[in-house]
């Protein structure tokens, strides 16, 4: 496009082009600086479900940690760790009601932890992807142990992210692989 302009005598210059828009050099800087950005973001999206997945295991394993306790002594109803099929939580119950999760004793609501809800609620995006134990339940026995002969194993996932705590069925201890 030209315009009409004057030399400041009022003589008409033509010839001179208004450019407007974005040079290619302009548009480079902008594609690299998102570039840059977006290299950024995705470590921290993975350093994220890393932190998740591994406060999902503590909390999990301090509540085995509480069911163990809970059993030692008890040979008239140990504890039992019940997943729920949807891998999204689980729940501390009896031996002789599995069903009905015991009741808290630090907040005298149901001892039930779903990812996403309650103490578990920054969680979002946890699950249990494999639980390897007897009808998805830990059953803990009056010494402190596992009724199951052998050990069992749950995994946690978020993302890419996961981690396996085992369960050793002599002494009920469960550690974070």
């Amino acid at each position: 496009m030209y315009e009409l302009t004057t030399d400041g005598k009022g003589t008409p210059l033509l010839g001179r082009r208004c450019l407007r828009g974005f040079s290619l050099v302009e548009m480079m800087i902008v594609v690299v600086v998102l570039a840059i950005v977006a290299l950024l973001a995705v470590p921290g999206e993975t350093r994220r479900e890393a932190t998740q997945v591994q406060a999902a295991a503590k909390l999990l394993l301090a509540d085995l940690d509480y069911a163990c306790i809970a059993s030692l002594g008890n040979g008239v109803d140990p504890c039992v760790v019940v997943f729920d099929e949807d891998g999204e939580g689980y729940r501390l119950a009896s031996s002789l009601d599995a069903a009905t999760p015991l009741t808290d004793p630090a907040t005298g609501q149901p001892y039930q932890v779903r990812f996403g809800e309650g103490r578990a609620g920054a969680l979002t995006r946890v699950r249990l992807t494999a639980v390897d134990t007897d009808d998805n339940q830990l059953v803990y026995n009056p010494m402190g142990g596992l009724e199951s002969a052998g050990d069992a194993s749950v995994t946690l996932t978020c993302g890419s992210s996961s981690l396996t705590l085992t369960i050793r069925a002599s002494t009920g201890q469960a550690i974070i692989e």
